[in-house]
């Protein structure tokens, strides 16, 4: 396997690109944003909000990201919090409070008027749901939500008439009207839930959100601004990277449906997420050499007991919003080739190498034996049909080393062999920090 002399991408000028994660989130999509954006211009969230949580090594420091793009790590950038995006002011604030304190310079940030706000009643019919849900449905039967409001907010965005958007934040007296429905409606609505679910809650007051409003504007007011226009001009002479939220098996239309999040996490929710109708020419794909999901939804490759605690254990594997443990399994190459397929990926970037590296041996997942023992190699569209396949695996052996003299160890090669009958391999990353990731010729 030959290395390129760089672990960078420098070179001839880059078409805009995107990176998405490939399967259920936390595959380290921040680490690859991170490197790229220092070859790009302008970094782009195009999807998500709160939910997400992406985290960037860079020297001594940890930053964990939620709203922010990862650009702003970098005082050269212009970052841009698009359409798509749903906003929670106060959690924004914290993370550049947050920022400012470790750093004194940072990337310019553009926040879209056209982006939904999460409200406070948001996050309390999140919580009161999910108490709804768990009072009827077995645990393997709720979504699992992150209790940030986040399916909320997208649900009030397709009823309209309950949605406030960033730009409705600097128009007081149609606000104070729009929030008069509102509260009516939400107060009627959450407490005949909260009387369902046995749940605490305590009813809104106009003026209450509307002071709340008044402070998020003053604060987010040097940051708003109408972000189609600033990326269309941008366009003409800067390179864009776009980065994706959650991944794209989490995606409302591709995912594993009804446990995903509520936004498009895929590279086709590029173009309604920002407002142009454009396709990145370099996308990337961004998958762990071993799987890992937060919360419920079916698992084909999951794994139990001790190898599951052991590989939770090495690659602390703990949400980075939740702080939850994830479920690990073992690579998946059918559904590595669904997120290949629905996201046009042309590179793929695989992470966890390190991980691999400290395990007696590792599999793959090859293909699925259906309910019937009928050999399948594509992703079935119902839950039901998941949770039935039966995963074949084939199996490698790691030598405890990611590098061998100037290339990478020989079980590496090997591995990247294997995937890349699904999608070509870019770069490898083999620990968690800028230097660690390895770019192929």
């Amino acid at each position: 396997m030959k290395v390129s002399d760089s672990s960078s991408t420098e070179g001839a000028p880059l078409p805009h690109s995107a990176v998405v994660g490939l399967q259920f989130g936390d595959e380290g999509k921040g680490q690859i944003v991170d490197l790229l954006s220092g070859e790009h211009d302008v970094i782009v969230r195009y999807n998500g909000g709160a939910n997400a949580g992406h985290s960037v090594r860079v020297g001594n420091h940890k930053y964990v990201l939620h709203q922010l793009p990862v650009g702003i790590l970098r005082p050269e950038t212009i970052n841009v919090m698009a359409t798509g995006m749903v906003v929670t002011p106060d959690g924004l604030f914290e993370e550049l409070d947050g920022l400012d304190a470790l750093t004194t310079e940072r990337g310019q940030l553009h926040i879209s008027r056209r982006a939904h706000v999460v409200m406070p009643y948001h996050v309390d019919e999140d919580r009161l749901r999910a108490g709804l849900a768990e009072s009827i449905l077995s645990e393997e039967e709720t979504l699992g939500t992150t209790n940030r409001g986040i399916g909320p907010c997208y649900a009030d965005k397709a009823q309209r008439d309950t949605a406030v958007r960033v730009g409705d934040l600097f128009d007081r007296s149609s606000l104070a009207r729009r929030l008069e429905f509102v509260v009516a409606l939400k107060n009627a609505q959450l407490s005949a839930l909260a009387e369902a679910s046995n749940g605490e809650f305590t009813p809104y007051q106009v003026a209450d959100l509307l002071s709340l409003c008044e402070g998020w504007a003053e604060r987010l007011e040097p940051y708003v601004t109408d972000t189609e226009t600033l990326l269309h001009d941008l366009m003409a002479d800067k390179s864009l990277l776009f980065e994706g939220a959650n991944a794209c098996l989490l995606d409302v239309d591709q995912g594993t449906y009804p446990f995903v999040t509520s936004s498009q996490t895929t590279v086709s929710g590029i173009p309604g997420g920002i407002g142009s109708p454009v396709i990145p020419g370099r996308r990337y794909g961004v998958a762990k050499t071993y799987i890992s999901r937060v919360g419920t939804g079916p698992f084909v490759t999951e794994l139990f007991g001790d190898d599951a605690d052991r590989i939770r254990d090495i690659g602390q594997e703990y949400g980075s919003t939740t702080g939850r443990p994830r479920r690990v399994g073992w690579l998946d190459l059918p559904l590595l080739q669904h997120g290949v397929r629905v996201n046009g990926t042309n590179a793929l970037v695989l992470t966890g190498l390190g991980v691999l590296s400290q395990l007696p041996s590792i599999k793959i997942c090859t293909g699925y034996t259906g309910p019937s023992g009928q050999p399948m190699d594509t992703l079935p569209t119902t839950i039901a049909e998941v949770q039935s396949l039966q995963p074949q695996f084939i199996e490698m052996t790691p030598d405890g080393q990611t590098s061998a003299g100037s290339g990478l160890a020989d079980w590496i090669g090997e591995l990247i062999q294997v995937i890349e009958a699904v999608c070509p391999v870019a770069a490898v990353c083999v620990g968690r920090s800028r230097e660690d990731v390895v770019w192929l010729d």
